[in-house]
């Protein structure tokens, strides 16, 4: 399953300077330079849908994707703390319920 996710994010990480890594075990990161928060949202939804539709044969294996958004320099001043926002997005998306974009948003628990 981390292997079909992987390949998502590679297929959705197009540019040059684009990144996606694991980042931890069962997450991983997508780094977009120069990309609003829009696109970024977009892309997030993309990555959640196509990830879904690789299970479409296989129901009985099907499992959701959450998203965690932060975007620089509106959402943080360095790099460490996009990640913490990120992070915090992605738990975010977690509580409400699983399989959705979320993006950091300051003073939202």
């Amino acid at each position: 399953m981390l292997k079909r996710l992987a390949a998502q994010l590679r297929n959705h990480a197009r540019r040059p300077g684009d990144l996606h890594a694991r980042y931890g075990g069962e997450e991983f990161a997508l780094v977009l330079p120069a990309t609003g928060a829009d696109a970024a949202m977009n892309i997030g939804n993309g990555v959640r849908r196509a990830f879904a539709q690789c299970f479409a044969d296989r129901p009985e294996l099907a499992t959701t994707v959450s998203v965690g958004v932060a975007v620089a320099p509106e959402d943080a001043a360095s790099p460490a703390e996009l990640l913490e926002h990120a992070d915090a997005a992605l738990y975010r998306a977690k509580a409400q319920g699983r399989d959705r974009c979320v993006r950091w948003e300051r003073d939202a628990g």
